[in-house]
């Protein structure tokens, strides 16, 4: 099941009260109520937790990502702390495999680094995330700024890319969470701990009518392609018009999603547009919505790359002034 066909389903799930409800005899399909119960609460297991789910613990997820890192366990005990690579002076933080790493945690796990002789030695700290919630990473970036320190958020690699490599080279899931084991560098190049992807809105207003457009996208591309990314990235850079620059980052995303009245807590897309084939670039550039009265309203964008990444920009947009 494609992740695209995951959110939706997901989408009709939370939007059920709104559906036809079944079950009942009407003479005339037009006349059939609607369903009008609230959804009830439901699991969502995603492409990034299949192998974490079978783990019996959370210390099990932070012992896998430590070693596929090249990090070792913290000695001392820390809230937030779980890791170190002594070479390259950097403390590690692992986010929690079903939920996304907010911008709350990553104040927390700053205010605790900069407790320790790491921070006033000028180590890095290094958030790793499986999945992240809407505008982490802007937010970061005020954190870090007014505080000082030195940040760099990653993504983990996607589990089904884990798994790949974990069977073809022939590992099992008991030795990868074990303390004192060291994956292969052979192994460990395969499995790139990337940067969150740079997303660039244009947003225009019209009465009640908001019309948000890409300007610019850009995830890091797997291991081994290194020179192709940079020169795709010098390209975008130099182009002239937005036309040539969509030609090189409209084929990076396989779909993007607007949920135009985000409540903060459960995201509801409005808006989709989805590549019909992976790296065609077929995606649409603009979203429009109308809004039914004035008002100020949270808007949330996703992007979901063709590496199965997602990319969130979080907006407050005050309408019909």
């Amino acid at each position: 099941m494609s992740k695209y066909a995951i959110h939706v389903t997901r989408k009709r799930l939370l939007d059920i009260a709104n559906s036809k409800a079944l079950g009942i005899r009407v003479e005339d399909e037009s006349e059939r109520p609607r369903y009008e119960r609230p959804c009830r609460p439901f699991y969502l297991v995603t492409i990034a937790n299949y192998l974490t789910d079978r783990m019996t613990n959370r210390t099990d997820a932070i012992r896998l990502v430590l070693n596929l890192y090249g990090a070792s366990p913290m000695k001392q005990p820390f809230r937030h702390l779980h890791g170190l690579r002594e070479r390259e002076k950097e403390v590690v933080h692992v986010g929690q495999a079903n939920f996304p790493v907010t911008p709350a945690e990553i104040l927390e796990t700053i205010e605790e680094f900069r407790e320790t002789p790491f921070y006033r030695d000028g180590w890095t700290l290094v958030i790793l995330g499986w999945d992240w919630a809407p505008d982490t990473f802007e937010r970061a970036k005020d954190y870090w700024e007014r505080q000082s320190v030195n940040l760099r958020l990653l993504h983990i690699p996607p589990v089904s890319r884990l798994e790949e490599v974990l069977k073809k080279h022939k590992i099992s899931s008991s030795d990868a969470i074990r303390p004192d084991y060291a994956f292969p560098e052979d192994v460990r190049r395969h499995l790139r701990f990337v940067e969150p992807g740079y997303l660039r809105l244009d947003v225009r207003k019209d009465g009640l009518e908001v019309t948000i457009t890409i300007k610019d996208f850009w995830v890091r591309l797997p291991h081994g392609y290194e020179d192709l990314e940079e020169e795709i990235r010098e390209r975008i850079e130099a182009a002239t018009s937005d036309d040539q620059r969509q030609r090189y980052f409209l084929p990076l995303i396989n779909y993007w999603t607007v949920d135009w009245n985000y409540d903060g807590v459960v995201f509801k897309h409005d808006f989709v547009s989805f590549d019909r084939k992976p790296g065609e670039g077929s995606v649409k550039v603009s979203a429009v919505h109308t809004y039914p009265e004035p008002g100020t309203y949270k808007v949330v964008v996703k992007v979901t790359d063709i590496f199965g990444g997602e990319t969130s920009r979080e907006l407050k947009l005050t309408v019909g002034e």
